[in-house]
């Protein structure tokens, strides 16, 4: 049976891209403005301020291109990983602060991670990083030939940036749909995915936990391709590497927190396998793999809230004579 589009889901979708931009370049040049202030207010000079912090990071890689792509960004997107995980990673062990254990979505699963859990995660996870060097060196020929920028003291305007980011996100976004349906298919699934899906409830640190193949082929190919596609600023792509990092680690984290965005449905990928493989949940929509997820709760509860109660408890599960969903 064909899946039913919904002409309102897809708009709606746009619309939110949309107001994502503008909310983004509103926030983004607002602080940027904030800061210049500042440093205009303590005698600095502001129009040298970004051009000379990019300067330096050219001359630590000593102006080489090779080095600030490969080197520098592994090394920068590592150390943005560890450091944000680690927040996660510290939430997971301890349960602590405990106000926010409220907030988890499949309550008292992996809750806490153990020493031995943490263990199995890390000798997954630290193999599989090191495989990001290797595909951003496959691809640098590519990104030079694409004439991305490494020396260019100007970074690109805010509202370029963001725009950038946005298409970049949503190339990444269609290839990383594909290749994890491909992965679902049942002879690669048992070959290469079903590692991924041991965490039926997973935690931050897991968003990398992958077999070779897939760390390559779904997670770094996608990620650095799209930037290489479109072009952009080294710069550009670090910071949509951050974004990337940030987004992953929350919709593998298990907290659907107030005032974020929401990770109901990747996190009900890991729920029920066959459903949500996507990001931004178009593809899904228009190839019918979220049919059961839109009667989900997890669905209406699909959306950033802005109260401290935490939305398990304002959007329950139905009562016991209807069963909870059960992973598959």
């Amino acid at each position: 049976m064909a899946p039913q589009i919904k002409v309102s889901f897809l708009v709606y979708t746009v619309l939110r891209l949309i107001c994502m931009y503008i909310v983004s370049v509103t926030i983004i040049q607002g602080t940027k403005s904030i800061i210049e202030w500042q440093v205009d207010r303590t005698g600095g000079k502001s129009e040298y301020m970004w051009r000379n912090m990019w300067k330096r990071v050219v001359e630590f890689f000593g102006e080489n291109h090779f080095m600030i792509f490969v080197a520098g960004t592994y090394g920068y997107s590592a150390t943005v990983f560890w450091l944000y995980h680690s927040i996660y990673l510290y939430m997971d062990m301890t349960e602590k602060p405990a106000f926010l254990r409220k907030y988890k979505i499949q309550e008292g699963k992996n809750s806490p991670l153990t020493p031995a859990q943490l263990k199995k995660a890390l000798s997954v996870i630290l193999p599989s990083q090191m495989y990001a060097i290797m595909v951003t060196t496959m691809f640098y020929p590519i990104q030079k030939w694409r004439g991305m920028p490494y020396l260019d003291p100007e970074l690109p305007s805010v509202p370029r940036l963001v725009w950038d980011v946005l298409i970049i996100a949503i190339l990444q976004g269609g290839m990383f749909y594909y290749s994890h349906r491909l992965l679902h298919h049942p002879v690669l699934y048992k070959r290469f995915h079903k590692i991924h899906h041991e965490w039926t409830a997973p935690v931050s640190i897991t968003s990398v936990y992958a077999h070779p193949v897939e760390a390559i082929i779904s997670n770094y190919i996608p990620l650095v391709l799209a930037s290489a596609i479109v072009g952009c600023h080294v710069f550009t792509t670090w910071v949509w590497l951050t974004v990337a990092i940030i987004q992953t680690a929350n919709d593998h984290s298990g907290y659907h927190f107030p005032f974020s965005l929401s990770p109901e449905f990747h996190d009900y990928h890991h729920l029920k396998f066959n459903q949500c493989f996507g990001v931004f949940g178009i593809l899904d929509h228009i190839h019918g793999t979220d049919s059961q997820f839109q009667e989900s709760v997890q669905n209406k509860r699909h959306h950033m809230f802005f109260s401290l109660v935490p939305i398990s408890k304002s959007i329950p599960f139905p009562p016991k004579s209807e069963e909870r969903p059960k992973a598959a």
